[in-house]
């Protein structure tokens, strides 16, 4: 049955194919520099058959008789009308496109269709040039804490970089650089994110209706594509900010075919050591890139990138005791990957990567008194390592049908406990305790996607077979995918999507600690894998042709065999099988209702966004079985963010976000026992902290050089100084007491106290591109 449909799909594509008279394809360059441009149109100014470039810059436009003339649309660049006679229809036709001046009041649709009427939801992608513009903390350009402010995405705690999709963990999200994933998306302890901007090209976020080539995690996709260098010209660009410094080199390594960008980052200042002795604090990153267009029907890239974060804690009691605690944990990842294109209609993407996670943790104590000797060495390694090979497949049947296909495999080496544990003293046994924990998976699928696409109505249908081996057992999963849209009356647009994902890894993260502790874990025979199932709905809007976009969606979204560490429990000093410091089996359910409104066009540009949702969890061994709300469930959100651009040198951008405060667990009763507090808690995040909200407002000032070009920008972080919390706890008063010889305290009141971390924080940073 299923050889007779896929021969039924085939011979109907086939016969399309040949009722077509001509196929053009190729790839938009930016002239100034060869690079290959994302989301450009190509379409007939006759039949309005038209084509998107893939995120290659690739497109393929069938045409039909009577068509004359094409043209080419892109963000930033100027319009292009091309006479079809002038095509050598048997090659490549690559179109190179100069870049614009921005006219602010333009109204511009990129091709022939509104933005609505796409065959994707919950997705959303700004442009780097609008990220730049937004307030930022220590002058970091930051493309997650923009995403933060978009319906549906949660940050987590003050300034925080990590995120939260639809109520999902963060373990849930999928972060792609260049194809591959990165396990550790932070640094600065979460204050910002590994993303360098002066490397990425594009950026995009997908909370449902994921594509059938997306595998491996429930809540979202984020996919960052960086630049491929300049093959014309060298040029050098960079800026200095109160945290770090970056610099980023591009250049033709054999002129108008071969190309490099390098980009680094680093932090000159010992930020922790201004606020205080003891705390060594660095990070870094390295991004670097090498593009080889070696012919029309090839082209070869080879990326990589490495990151990493040091703090060292020192503290000496006098000579009687030391302690020093030593932490480092990053992201190294070397991708290699082929475009080629078969013929005019055919085009695949293959990838062969490695990326590697890893957390080191150093424990050293030491006390030399007189009654006591003593010394504790502990450390802690975990981390994963994957060989991955991906094979993606477009065929571009026509203007209203593409077929999309591939395959991945990827091998997993997880060490998810390595401990080595020593202790030596005159007061304590001598003890030598090692664990090696390695554990080698394999995991594996294929997919099939086919896109249909009328004016009036799409539907992307697609089915992935994904594939998980672990010692003798192995789990076999199909995850369905659709996406439709009903686009009528001319502006509006209903969408509808589906989507089923399997994830066999899994995070342990501790919480309230500010540092990282990410530790990933494989599914084996005692953790199976998570399953999230997602339906979504959607109402579009669009007015004076795209110049506002107005969008309702509302989702529904489940997720099992979730798991967390048990209370009180972490891996540090932990020397038996991690499974047994974890609760299993848990249940995740998450639902709301997002709101956008975007203003796309003119010299004042933004949006407004609000999230009605919720996001509960379930074990049956926590919280008496009963259901508790996520850690960061937020039932309301409300986001403005605001560009306006005064000339071409100046603008400015202001953003304001609402949010309820986050759940946390308190005790319902407290009472003095012996001298000592016993606190009793009735229920797993049973309280709420104060809500949250904050404005930050920025100044950017650009003018050209001799030598370039040169901006200053100046950010103000928190405009009317909330405290916002960023957690509690309980301290008592200390009431001093006076006599005749001594003065002293004793314990008073037990109260609850708030900390907060940034009050009004100005910042600035100086950046420049050279010529």
């Amino acid at each position: 049955m299923i050889r007779l449909i896929l021969f039924i799909l085939f011979s109907f594509a086939c016969g399309i194919v040949n009722s077509q008279n001509r196929v053009i394809s190729g790839y938009l360059f930016d002239q100034s520099s060869n690079e290959s441009i994302i989301g450009g149109v190509v379409f007939s100014l006759q039949s309005k058959n038209g084509s998107t470039t893939n995120e290659y810059g690739f497109y393929s436009l069938s045409l039909e008789k009577g068509d004359s003339t094409i043209k080419v649309r892109a963000y930033g660049f100027q319009d292009t009308i091309i006479s079809i006679a002038t095509i050598n229809v048997a090659g490549s036709f690559n179109v190179y496109l100069k870049s614009k001046v921005t006219n602010f009041d333009e109204v511009d649709i990129f091709g022939k269709k509104s933005e609505i009427k796409e065959d994707e939801m919950g997705s959303i992608s700004i442009a780097m040039e609008d990220i730049r513009r937004l307030p930022n903390l220590f002058g970091e350009v930051d493309i997650i804490k923009t995403y933060q402010l978009t319906p549906g995405v949660e940050s987590g705690g003050e300034n925080s970089s990590n995120y939260y999709v639809r109520g999902g963990g963060a373990e849930q999200n999928l972060m792609l650089l260049d194809d591959v994933p990165l396990y550790n998306v932070a640094h600065f302890g979460g204050f910002f994110s590994v993303f360098n901007a002066d490397i990425i090209k594009s950026t995009k976020l997908m909370k449902s209706g994921f594509p059938a080539e997306y595998s491996g995690r429930l809540s979202s996709v984020l996919d960052v594509r960086t630049k491929e260098g300049n093959s014309k010209e060298f040029r050098t660009q960079g800026a200095v900010g109160l945290l770090s410094t970056r610099l980023a080199v591009e250049g033709p390594l054999i002129k108008n075919k071969a190309s490099f960008i390098v980009s680094g980052r680093i932090n000159p200042l010992p930020i922790f050591r201004i606020f205080g002795e003891g705390i060594d604090y660095r990070f870094n990153d390295l991004n670097a890139k090498i593009n080889l267009n070696s012919s029309d029907k090839n082209k070869f890239f080879l990326s990589f990138y490495r990151g990493r974060d040091n703090l060292k804690i020192n503290s000496d009691n006098e000579g009687l005791s030391t302690l020093d605690n030593k932490l480092s944990w990053g992201n190294t990842m070397l991708a290699f990957r082929w475009n080629h294109k078969f013929g005019s209609r055919l085009f695949s993407n293959t990838t062969i990567y490695v990326t590697n996670y890893n957390y080191n943790e150093k424990f050293r104590f030491k006390e030399e008194t007189e009654d006591s000797n003593q010394e504790i060495n502990n450390k802690l390694t975990t981390g994963v390592r994957d060989y991955g090979f991906k094979n993606d497949y477009s065929f571009f049947i026509n203007d209203k049908l593409n077929l999309h296909f591939g395959v991945n495999a990827v091998y997993h080496a997880f060490r998810p406990n390595d401990i080595e544990y020593s202790q030596k003293g005159n007061d304590i046994e001598d003890l030598e305790r090692n664990q090696l924990s390695q554990l080698l998976t394999f995991e594996s699928g294929g997919y099939s996607e086919i896109e249909l696409d009328y004016n009036w109505f799409s539907l992307k249908g697609g089915l992935r077979y994904s594939n998980y081996t672990v010692q003798d057992t192995s789990y076999h999963n199909l995850e369905p995918r659709i996406v439709s849209s009903l686009n009528f009356l001319k502006t509006w647009s209903l969408k509808y999507s589906y989507t089923v994902m399997n994830q066999y890894i899994h995070l342990l993260s501790y919480s309230g600690t500010g540092l990282p502790s990410d530790y990933w874990m494989p599914t084996n025979r005692k953790i199976p894998p998570s399953r999230g199932v997602q339906h979504s709905v959607g109402l579009y809007k669009s007015i004076q042709k795209d110049k506002y976009i107005l969008s309702l969606e509302a989702y529904h979204k489940t997720a099992n065999n979730v798991i967390s560490f048990k209370p009180g429990k972490s891996l540090m000093g932990y020397v038996d099988e991690w499974e047994d410091l974890v609760e299993k089996n848990g249940e995740n359910r998450a639902y709301g209702i997002e709101f956008l409104a975007q203003k796309k066009k003119g010299k004042l540009s933004g949006w407004i966004s609000a999230t009605v949702s919720r996001s509960l969890l379930q074990y049956e061994t926590l919280n008496g079985g009963r259901v508790f709300p996520f850690k960061y469930d937020r039932p309301l959100s409300i986001n403005v963010v605001a560009i306006y651009q005064l000339n071409k040198k100046i603008d400015f951008s202001a953003t304001w976000n609402y949010g309820t405060g986050y759940p946390l667990t308190l005790a319902n009763e407290i009472y003095t026992f012996d001298g000592d507090d016993i606190y009793n808690f009735d229920g797993i995040n049973n309280h709420r902290m104060r809500d949250y909200h904050r404005m930050d407002v920025a100044f950017n000032h650009t003018k050209e050089t001799k030598w370039g070009e040169r901006t200053w920008t100046i950010s103000i972080f928190n405009l009317y100084g909330r405290r916002n919390p960023y957690y509690y706890f309980y301290q008592h008063d200390l009431i001093p007491v006076q006599n005749e010889f001594s003065s002293s305290y004793e314990k008073g009141e037990l109260k609850l106290y708030q900390q907060s971390f940034f009050g009004f924080f100005p910042s600035f940073s100086y950046s420049f591109k050279l010529k």
